[in-house]
């Protein structure tokens, strides 16, 4: 794993996405944002949608 951050808050992680990581950003959703790969953010998107609308009704 390599981490490497930037003035403006950015922190960049180069891993293997696993189901693992997964669950870290979701242990910090209102903390963290996905930025790439595309894909993985928008899996965790479709997630958050899912619970938003379970969480709703």
């Amino acid at each position: 794993m390599k981490i490497v951050s930037d003035d403006e808050g950015t922190v960049s992680i180069k891993v293997i996405p696993n189901y693992e990581l997964e669950a870290m950003i979701g242990s910090l959703s209102n903390d963290v944002e996905v930025l790439s790969p595309q894909w993985l953010r928008e899996k965790i998107g479709e997630k958050y949608k899912e619970l938003a609308e379970k969480y709703s009704k």
